[in-house]
């Protein structure tokens, strides 16, 4: 992937997780900066594409999931979900 290819990816591959940790797609979009959850949608449909033709992004999904499924061991402001947390991060990469 080019060097404008690998943020919608990491973006993609955090919804995925997100959404397999329960979230909604209005909070999934919320969460990754204010995107509307058709955007969303569409991201995980890409992100499921990309899932059967791309091992590295497959396991990068199931890596973010396990992160996105736990709970931190250590107190975040707000006593925020660790999803929450990984939402923050891929915002700020932005």
């Amino acid at each position: 992937p080019g060097r404008y290819d690998r943020l919608p990816m990491a973006r993609q591959a955090v919804m995925v997780a997100l959404r397999r940790a329960g979230l909604s797609y209005p909070r999934i979009g919320r969460l990754l900066g204010s995107r509307d959850h058709t955007t969303v949608v569409y991201g995980l449909r890409r992100a499921k594409s990309l899932m059967r033709t791309s091992g590295a992004f497959y396991d990068l999904v199931n890596r973010l999931e396990g992160i996105a499924l736990r709970r931190p061991t250590f107190p975040y402001p707000g006593h925020r979900t660790m999803a929450e947390v990984m939402a923050d991060e891929a915002r700020q990469a932005a």
